[in-house]
């Protein structure tokens, strides 16, 4: 369904459309948890059907869109993210948007998906808002993944909702195992005799960082019985080195709460899914979350705040909350 949305507003802007430009690079090494992939998967995989090539591009391969209208191919540019965290990225902004301006300059034809409300990395709040209006408005279409988005996105850019369309979030898929044997590999590969029988698991899985709000949910487990048990479980996302110590310094019993600070390889992503009890997530500010998701694609309880495209979301395995009190009281009494 999301590749005939896509396809036809690629239509709309350039009816006989042959490639699209994606930038960032597309991750071919995580195809099952990769937003990218999932998202141009059928793209990619059915070139015959759709008769439109996906080409996605680093920073240094920017030029190749300018060049591309000398060449007057038919093609779009579909932009995702776009901020600056450090200074490193202050200088390839520069540069991204220097070609994105001459791209648009000579009649290219722009898609921006908008996957958050404000950079995560809350750095240069002032640069990167004013940089992310100008890209909306030079944007010829901006994709968003629900209506709140679109609610909450159009003020804050100044544009029409006639701009925006809404792709859903695609799906990850799931190889389900049974949970026994999942907790099992859990305590003999990752946390060794720390998982026992009786145990009820929650797991706040994904990138480590400040913006979720991780180091609130392990002053919760502290006060929590001990049989209930937090595992934490992805790389630290750059930027957010100092903040998972601070947290890591917080915990009081590290029996009780496990953390596994390391990328995890698609192969290891069922083991973590299907040994849980409960995926818990603590957004502060949060448009999207491709783990809430993935946890929804593992069949497992969900505990959410009532924001953003979240907010939407229901059934009997999601869990809302509006604050920290009723999240306390929700892991109190699960």
């Amino acid at each position: 369904m999301n590749e005939e949305i896509l396809l036809k507003e690629y239509q709309n802007l350039c009816h006989d459309v042959q490639k699209v430009f994606v930038v960032p690079l597309i991750n071919f090494s995580f195809k099952k948890t990769s937003y990218l992939f999932l998202l141009y998967k059928n793209f990619i995989e059915n070139k015959g059907k759709y008769n439109i090539n996906i080409e996605s591009l680093s920073v240094f391969a920017h030029p190749k869109i300018v060049l591309s209208r000398f060449k007057k191919e038919k093609n779009i540019l579909h932009y995702h993210w776009l901020e600056i965290s450090d200074l490193q990225s202050l200088s390839g902004m520069i540069w991204k948007l220097l070609w994105i301006t001459l791209f648009k300059i000579f009649n290219g034809k722009i898609i921006w998906t908008i996957h958050n409300k404000f950079p995560h990395a809350n750095n240069y709040i002032i640069l990167n808002r004013l940089i992310r209006k100008y890209m909306a408005h030079i944007a010829d279409k901006l994709q968003v993944h629900c209506k709140s988005s679109i609610d909450i996105m159009a003020p804050i850019f100044n544009v029409e909702e006639n701009k925006f369309f809404i792709v859903n979030h695609p799906e990850f898929p799931a190889e389900i195992i049974e949970k026994n044997k999942a907790v099992e590999i859990l305590n003999e590969r990752f946390f060794p005799g720390k998982i026992e029988n009786g145990d009820k698991l929650f797991l706040m899985f994904g990138e480590i960082a400040k913006y979720k709000g991780v180091k609130e949910i392990v002053e919760i487990f502290n006060s929590l019985e001990e049989k209930k048990k937090l595992i934490i479980a992805g790389i630290v996302k750059k930027g957010n080195l100092k903040y998972y110590y601070e947290s890591l310094s917080s915990i009081k019993n590290k029996n009780q709460i496990l953390i596994h600070d390391r990328r995890i390889p698609d192969e290891d992503v069922p083991v973590f899914l299907n040994s849980c009890d409960y995926a818990l997530f603590n957004f502060r500010d949060v448009l999207t979350s491709g783990s809430v998701i993935l946890a929804l694609n593992y069949k497992k309880n969900v505990i959410v705040p009532s924001k953003g495209c979240l907010k939407e979301l229901d059934g009997k395995n999601i869990i809302h909350f509006d604050n920290e009190e009723e999240l306390r009281n929700i892991l109190i009494s699960s």
